[in-house]
């Protein structure tokens, strides 16, 4: 099992180096996985917009199409679900493999059928009292993410990318500038220049998002990140992945994104600051 959570929505706090005045934070740094997460630019907030009106469409095309499969989107159901595929194969216990939201399904199932788990490891844990937001009423300041402080662990990895592709040759490297404070000027430059003019589809939010994404594994995710983002860069929208013939392996974010929006507080709206 892989569960990743691939958006981060926009809340009201600030980092410690998005003050007035200030230069931004260099790329990788603490600050900037604010102002990446956190402060959306003038310039992106009918992107912003966007994105919620398409997913809030979604959610009511959702609820009419199937209204009774949206009372069981939920991780203690999907843990069932688990227990039913163990039992389909024929497995006396489950044999379990969780990273992300994952290893927040492989601890819920080991809670619900303490008796039905084998071998369980579970790896980049979730946490849970930052999951519900320690049970706490009201509406909580922080979305789930920057609760569970996903925000850091983007800016850290994209550092360490944007470092290691820099150190590179570019026959290695297709993004590298010459050397890692080269590099992170250059992507800060590309994000800059998608605020102002996408290519083709590919806007500020989108390349954010697959750069996200392409992160997860270094192999061979950091290559094509790289190569996308060179693309980007000579102003060319990189190829899309041909069309998947069959049922797609990873579908996408809508149903993660469900559950969390099913048992995860988060705001209700953006702030005003954002």
């Amino acid at each position: 099992m892989c569960g990743g959570q691939g958006a981060t929505g926009p809340c009201r706090s600030l980092g410690p180096d998005d003050r007035p005045g200030r230069d931004p934070p260099p790329s990788g740094h603490p600050g900037a996985a604010y102002r990446f997460a956190v402060l959306q630019p003038r310039w992106a907030r009918w992107q912003q917009r966007a994105y919620h009106t398409a997913y809030a469409d979604l959610a009511q095309r959702c609820e009419q199409r199937d209204p009774e499969l949206l009372r069981h989107i939920s991780t203690a159901d999907t843990a069932r679900d688990l227990d039913l595929l163990r039992r389909a194969v024929g497995e006396e216990r489950l044999r379990y493999w969780g990273i992300s939201y994952g290893t927040l399904l492989g601890a819920t199932y080991a809670n619900l059928f303490p008796d039905r788990v084998g071998r369980l490891v579970v790896d980049g844990n979730v946490d849970p009292q930052a999951w519900v937001h320690r049970g706490a009423g009201g509406e909580p300041e922080l979305n789930t993410f920057l609760r569970l402080g996903s925000h850091l662990g983007s800016a850290d990895t994209l550092g360490q990318f944007l470092d290691h592709c820099g150190r590179a040759p570019v026959a290695r490297c297709a993004f590298s500038a010459g050397s890692p404070a080269q590099t992170r000027a250059k992507y800060d430059t590309l994000l800059a220049r998608l605020a102002q003019r996408p290519i083709r589809g590919w806007t500020y939010a989108r390349a954010v998002s697959e750069v996200r994404g392409g992160l997860y594994t270094v192999h061979p995710g950091w290559t094509g990140t790289a190569a996308t983002l060179e693309s980007l860069w000579r102003g060319r929208a990189p190829e899309e992945p041909p069309a998947h013939s069959g049922p797609a392996r990873y579908p996408g974010f809508e149903q993660s994104l469900a559950v969390m929006c099913a048992e995860s507080p988060n705001p209700a709206s953006p702030g005003p600051g954002c």
